[in-house]
């Protein structure tokens, strides 16, 4: 019964038909009766007629016409005639209307669809004698909101219920069921089916729920962020225990019956070719590393594009395509263009320039950031096919999450150049070609600009109205690749209205030749020197920005010695040797020494203790400084931080290449070891072979003590492996259930015979006899590839579980 306290919602009539109403009570039911199903059915024709077809369908085998409702019922179980039942009778009571906003009624159905059928899997493994509850509860999870996109044409009081239920409808769909006298199995799986983060607070009941409402948002529910589904799955997989293939076994399942439904209740996918349960997970990973690249590139919009037209090449062979490009909340584009003849060409332009260059007609993949198209990719090569296609749409739609990251990393920093508004010195940020991308407020002050000045060349602005000729030092600095800044004072004669005026104007280039930044800097110094406007305001200058930055700064001396550092290290590094104090992660043929400095500009990852226990990854990049002639050369050297993405790119690595349960490598890294390791015994001249076996024995164990158990002796085998092979020499390898191999190289016969008699020895005395193992052996043939000697080995294996187990069988050299 509801709740005398219940909210007003509570009151709200059903918006539902009374058949509606009776099924929902009857799907809840522990015990429902086949007799009151049959008459509920008979309340509704579409129902009974729906019912009666799917009963003499062949997929339920009857042998006679089922024309009896009743019969019907016992024919297909009472279980799945609710369910089918159910989802029919709120499809066809819940029709849409002129008033019904149709995208979200349409996206509320397959996220219910999904949810439904997942749930009921999840509950297979998670709670197996609950399926039926979990599959009802999680398809009544959204009855809120069901019932208000079902209600919109009703009365005011209803209208206005409707409302009110916007927010929190997990708590108000809880509220109707309650309200309805829908007495759910656990009525908190309906309130708390959002809670993803807090899922281990939960029953494994509630777990399912909770699981397949996340799956279904991020499969069907519409411009989900690819990451997160592919860090979902990593997470479903790993709090199930999944295999990777027994993940993908599920999700195609799910995805099979969600398509049958979808039909089944004629609702349509809008965007099918974008759902990602149309793409293998492993596909999905390989693409999220990718697009990880792009989320830490370097160098600007350049470098994003060389680094996409990489992936392009590398993963699909696309050479050309046109790219527009830019930075939120800017006016200016950069338009790439890509020939496989010429490489990428890039132009800056802007907005209304930028549809002047596209060569295809027809519109493509809009990207965007912070809710604002900041760019635009459309392939150009006719020739590619419709399953690449379907693959560099979910490559895009990474490649889209990927630029927001780094765009939201450009926009801090452009948050923190704010500061520079408030500093007495006029700065702008200029393209290569001198026309004014940013400027701050001191600069517009100093030049009396009150309009927008965005792409307009500066250099008029400062001639035009500080009476100044025009300057062929300033066209030399813009169009000479050699000279990468400029230094002049200005000063304007005084007259006998006004005393003379002097600007000090410094102007430094940034980035690749022709495609690079200008920062410029004005001062009015006529008060103070050129020295003291130096110590005084660049310090303050730099010190704010230095300060408030991500990324920490160095600045050492020609022997690396660190002269200054970011406030938040400083005391931890000054003084010290960047070159003792930090170890390159890559061997360098030059050393990491200060030879580095004059030999190389290239960026290098570099590791930094912290503490202790701490270190830092860091990738550094070492910048020459100006220095007056004869001194000592500086350096200012920039770290980003890529721990993380260093931790996470070694997680996935290991998942690639080993086994989840035993850390040995996998199936898929066998295949590639085994083929490359033939390869280098052809190259060397040294021999190797192959140790194949299985485990006598481990079905029993399975069988009578349960998965755990056997989980534990595998993991123990591999433990046993690992103690009986040459380190660096031999690679133990799972091939899957209880079978297991160990490349070895550069071994004799009798070296082989001798490692596979200590491993049987060891397994069975450390299981007592109980765990014995069927070994094949075979040493590498001349000439033969891996798949004949693993099949040669494979049948020695066979041979000697044939023979009883618990031998070592030589493989014979010939098929």
């Amino acid at each position: 019964m509801a709740s005398q306290t219940a909210s007003p919602r509570t009151s709200l009539p059903p918006p539902f038909a009374p058949v509606v109403m009776r099924l929902m009570t009857m799907a809840v039911s522990p015990a429902p009766d086949v007799d009151e199903m049959a008459d509920i059915l008979g309340l509704d024709p579409v129902l009974t007629s729906t019912i009666l077809s799917l009963a003499n369908s062949a997929f339920f085998g009857s042998r006679s016409k089922v024309v009896d409702i009743k019969r019907a019922v016992m024919t297909m179980g009472i279980d799945q005639v609710i369910k089918i039942a159910l989802f029919s009778a709120l499809k066809t009571n819940s029709t849409v209307s002129e008033n019904t906003d149709t995208e979200s009624y349409f996206q509320l159905w397959r996220r219910m669809v999904w949810s439904a059928t997942a749930a009921q899997r999840l509950a297979h493994q998670l709670c197996p004698d609950q399926e039926h509850a979990v599959y009802i509860t999680t398809l009544l999870k959204d009855i809120d909101e069901l019932a208000r996109l079902v209600c919109v044409d009703g009365n005011e009081a209803q209208r206005f219920a409707c409302k009110q239920t916007l927010a929190e409808h997990a708590r108000h769909s809880a509220e109707l069921l309650a309200g309805w006298e829908i007495p759910l199995p656990e009525p908190g799986a309906v309130q708390n089916h959002h809670d993803f983060s807090g899922i281990l607070n939960y029953t494994p009941f509630t777990q399912a729920v909770i699981l397949a409402t996340r799956w279904a948002e991020l499969e069907v529910g519409g411009n989900a962020n690819p990451v997160a589904v592919v860090e979902f799955n990593t997470t479903f997989k790993n709090m199930l225990g999944l295999e990777k293939e027994e993940l993908n076994s599920l999700r195609n399942e799910c995805t099979e019956i969600y398509k049958a439904y979808l039909a089944t209740l004629d609702i349509a996918e809008s965007v099918p070719e974008e759902r990602y349960y149309n793409h293998s997970l492993r596909r999905m990973e390989e693409f999220y590393i990718l697009s990880m690249q792009l989320a830490n590139a370097g160098g600007g919009l350049t470098s994003i594009a060389s680094m996409l037209a990489k992936h392009l090449k590398w993963r699909f062979n696309i050479e050309s395509f046109d790219l527009s490009l830019k930075i939120p909340r800017s006016r200016q584009w950069t338009f790439f263009q890509a020939q496989a003849e010429r490489g990428v060409q890039s132009k800056d332009v802007t907005a209304v320039e930028v549809h002047r260059f596209w060569r295809s007609t027809e519109t493509g993949h809009i990207i965007m950031a912070s809710g604002e198209q900041v760019g635009e990719f459309r392939l150009i090569d006719p020739n590619v096919s419709q399953e690449a296609r379907d693959e560099l749409t979910l490559y895009l739609m990474f490649v889209n999450q990927a630029y927001e990251q780094y765009m939201m990393r450009q926009a801090v920093l452009e948050q923190k150049a704010s500061a520079l508004d408030s500093l007495p010195v006029g700065i702008a940020l200029l393209n290569s070609e001198g026309r004014i991308m940013e400027t701050n407020e001191r600069l517009r002050s100093l030049l009396d600009i009150k309009e927008d000045v965005t792409g307009r060349d500066i250099w008029p602005l400062i001639s035009n109205l500080k009476g100044f000729s025009v300057d062929f030092a300033w066209n030399t600095f813009l169009r000479d690749n050699t000279h990468l800044s400029i230094k002049k004072i200005f000063c304007k004669r005084s007259t006998p209205e006004s005393e003379g005026t002097c600007y000090y104007l410094f102007a430094r280039k940034r980035g690749t030749p022709g495609h690079g930044e200008v920062i410029l800097q004005l001062e009015d110094v006529t008060d103070i020197t050129y020295f003291e406007m130096r110590n005084i305001r660049q310090r303050e200058f730099l010190e704010r920005l230095i300060a408030n930055m991500r990324d920490i700064v160095f600045t050492i001396d020609s022997t690396g010695t660190i002269t200054f550092a970011s406030p938040r290290f400083a005391p931890l590094v000054i003084g010290k040797n960047l070159f003792k104090l930090t170890s390159a992660a890559a061997s360098m043929p030059q050393g990491w020494n200060p030879d580095y400095l004059t030999l190389s500009s290239a960026p290098v990852e570099v590791e930094l203790p912290i503490t202790k226990d701490r270190t830092l990854k860091l990738e550094l990049i070492i910048t020459p400084l100006p220095s007056p002639t004869g001194a000592a050369g500086e350096f200012l050297v920039v770290g980003r931080d890529i721990t993380t993405v260093r931790r996470l790119e070694d997680k996935l690595k290991r998942q690639a290449i080993t086994d989840g349960l035993t850390g040995l490598f996998n199936y898929h890294h066998f295949q590639t070891i085994l083929d490359r390791e033939i390869y280098r015994a052809r190259r060397t001249g040294r021999r190797m072979g192959l140790v194949f076996f299985d485990l006598d024995g481990f079905k029993q164990i399975n069988d009578t003590l349960g998965h755990q158990v056997g989980d534990k002796t595998l993991i123990k085998v591999s433990e046993i492996m690992k103690t009986k092979i040459r380190q660096g020499m031999d690679f133990p390898c799972r091939y899957g259930g209880d079978e297991f191999a160990i490349i070895a190289t550069e071994i004799e016969p009798e070296q082989l015979q001798a490692m596979a008699l200590r491993l049987q020895t060891a397994i069975k005395e450390h299981f007592g006899g109980k765990l014995t193992t069927s070994t094949g052996l075979a040493s590498l043939l001349p000439g033969e590839l891996g798949k004949d000697l693993f099949n040669r080995v494979d049948k020695a294996s066979y041979e000697a579980k044939s023979r009883g187990g618990g031998l070592i069988v030589w493989a014979k050299n010939t098929e």
